[in-house]
């Protein structure tokens, strides 16, 4: 915004716009009400809405609070894993009292934790395409090599001759 040519009365507007976006999208990520109920209450069109999601700056500011809730959940998943097998270990050393409901609660929340690991080892392998592969390549040389490095050349002469 150019202070020179822009009037007093514009960067009140656009102040007020600011403070306007930032109570939708806060509304929006911590509400627990639906897209529209959340415009009504901010007295926010779907058209004004719409021409928000264009501008840059606002899509901006939402991608940063998705990614940061993102994150957020991120971290609460694997600290409920660390809880999770806290809680198993203490039903297997026997000073936790054994509950089905809850060791598959753990159960769950540890696989979910290892599914998100995987998840975003994947996206930033899809981010990062000449990583991957040479993660890949590092990956199918060690596999080989550690194999043939097990096993006995007798038994691999034997393996070889019954394939044939």
């Amino acid at each position: 915004m150019n202070t020179e040519t822009d009037s007093p009365v514009d960067a009140a507007i656009l102040a007020r716009l600011l403070e306007t976006q930032t109570a939708v999208l806060d509304a929006l990520f911590h509400a627990n009400e639906p897209t529209d109920a959340v415009l009504r209450h901010h007295h926010v069109t779907p058209q004004q809405f719409a021409r928000w999601m264009n501008d840059l700056d606002f899509n901006q500011r939402l991608q940063t609070r998705c990614r940061i809730l993102s994150r957020t959940r991120e971290i609460q998943i694997q600290l409920g894993a660390e809880r999770a097998a806290q809680v198993l270990r203490d039903v297997c050393l026997g000073t936790a009292e054994p509950k089905a409901l809850v060791h598959k609660a753990c159960l769950d929340l540890i696989k979910l934790a290892r599914d998100l690991d995987a998840r975003s080892r994947l996206a930033r392998q899809r981010r990062h395409p000449r990583e991957r592969d040479r993660v890949l390549a590092k990956r199918s040389t060690k596999s080989a090599a550690s194999f043939s490095d097990q096993l006995d050349p007798n038994v691999a002469r034997d393996l070889a001759s019954e394939i044939e």
